[in-house]
C-alpha cells in the first residue's frame, strides 16, 4: 500500500520481461514506418499545416493503438504490473494503449498539468517511450494531488519547483492516479513518441481486459490519410460556405460525405483517428467558432462511425440543443 500511495508524488521505473522488451522494439518499427509512410523527411511542426500533421499523427495513433502486436504489448506489461505490485490478475481493468507523439517543436501538443485518476479505483499509468527523448519530456510536481490544488488556487504554486521526469527509451515508467504531470514542449529536433497503459484495481468487474484489435495492413495507410484529408477539406469548405445557423442541414451533408468515402480501415480505426483531430482542433484553435463547429462535426462522423466513441460522446453531450438533438439525428440517419 504505501509504495502505490508514494507513486502519487513522483514514479518508479518498471521492471520488464524479455517478452516485453521485445515487443516495445517491434513497435518502434512499426511506428517508424509509418512516420517514413506519412511524413517522410518533414517531422517538425508548422502551423500553416496543422490539420494535414494532425491527420497524419492522429492516423498513426490510432493504427498503433489497435494493432495486434500492441494488444500483445498491453498483456505483457501488465503481467510485469501485477508482478511488481503483487496485484489480482483478475482484478486489473484496461483497454488499448495510447500513443502520445510529438513532432519536432510540436506547439500543438504542449499539455498542462493534470492527473490520471479513474473513479475511485486505485489507477496505474503506464508511460513508455518508444523513441530517444532529447529534451524533458514530462514535468512533474511531487507535493500531491489535492496539495497542489490549494497551492494553484492560493497562487502560490509558482515559487514551488517542479520536477523533470527522466525519460529512458524502452524503459517503461509508472506514476498514480494523482501524479501530478504534463507533457512539454518538444524543443528538440527530433520527433518522440511514448506509450501509455492505463490499469485500474476494479475488484467489481467482470470482464477486466476491453481490448479491440484488427488486422491492419499497413501499405494502406497514405490512401487512408489522403481520403481523411478529402474529408477534412470537404467539412472546412462546407462550413466557409453554409449558413451556421442551419446545423441540421450542415450535419446531413457531413454524414452523405462519410458515407461515401473509402477510409481503408475499419470504422472503429477512423472513429479514433476523427476523435482526436477534434479534441487537438478544439485545444489548438480554443474561442474561434468555426473550428468549434468542425469539431463538433469531426465528433458526429466519429459516433456516425463508432456509436461507443467515449470522448466523441462527451463532447457532443456537452454541446447545447438548441435546434435538435443531435445524437438521435445521427442515430437515425
Amino acid at each position: 500500500m504505501l509504495e502505490t500511495t508514494r507513486l502519487n508524488y513522483s514514479y518508479k521505473e518498471l521492471k520488464i520481461s524479455n517478452n516485453t522488451l521485445e515487443q516495445i522494439s517491434l513497435l518502434n518499427k512499426k511506428f517508424y514506418s509509418y512516420i517514413n509512410k506519412l511524413f517522410q523527411d518533414n517531422i517538425k511542426f508548422e502551423e500553416k499545416n496543422f490539420f494535414d500533421q494532425e491527420i497524419k499523427k492522429s492516423l498513426i495513433r490510432s493504427l498503433v493503438c489497435f494493432d495486434l502486436e500492441s494488444v500483445k504489448f498491453c498483456k505483457y506489461i501488465i503481467a510485469d504490473l501485477q508482478l511488481a505490485f503483487d496485484l489480482k490478475v483478475s482484478e486489473i481493468e484496461t483497454e488499448n494503449c495510447n500513443l502520445m507523439l510529438h513532432l519536432a517543436e510540436d506547439k500543438g501538443e504542449e499539455g498542462t498539468y493534470h492527473y490520471d485518476q479513474i473513479q475511485k479505483l486505485k489507477t496505474f499509468t503506464i508511460w513508455t517511450p518508444i523513441t530517444e527523448y532529447h529534451y524533458n519530456g514530462l514535468s512533474y510536481y511531487s507535493v500531491g494531488y489535492y496539495f497542489y490544488k490549494i497551492l494553484k488556487l492560493s497562487k502560490i504554486i509558482k515559487f514551488i519547483p517542479k520536477k523533470d521526469v527522466i525519460a529512458k527509451k524502452y524503459q517503461p515508467l509508472v506514476w498514480g492516479g494523482y501524479f501530478v504531470h504534463k507533457g512539454n514542449l518538444n524543443n528538440s529536433k527530433d520527433i518522440s513518441a511514448a506509450l501509455v497503459v492505463s490499469a485500474r484495481v476494479n475488484k467489481k468487474c467482470s470482464n477486466t481486459r476491453n481490448y479491440k484489435y484488427f488486422k491492419i495492413q499497413e501499405e494502406f495507410a497514405l490512401e487512408s490519410y489522403k481520403n481523411i484529408k478529402l474529408l477534412m477539406d470537404y467539412l472546412i469548405s462546407l462550413i466557409d460556405s453554409s449558413n451556421k445557423n442551419f446545423l441540421k442541414e450542415i450535419l446531413d451533408k457531413t454524414l452523405k460525405k462519410v458515407n461515401e468515402i473509402n477510409f481503408f480501415y475499419d470504422d472503429i480505426i477512423i472513429s479514433k483517428t476523427l476523435s482526436i483531430i477534434s479534441q487537438r482542433t478544439l485545444s489548438f484553435f480554443k474561442e474561434n467558432n468555426n473550428y468549434k463547429l468542425l469539431s463538433l462535426l469531426l465528433d458526429a462522423c466519429a459516433i456516425f462511425l463508432d456509436t461507443n466513441q467515449y470522448a466523441s460522446n462527451l463532447r457532443i453531450d456537452k454541446h447545447s440543443k438548441k435546434d435538435f438533438d443531435i445524437k438521435s439525428f445521427i442515430k437515425n440517419y
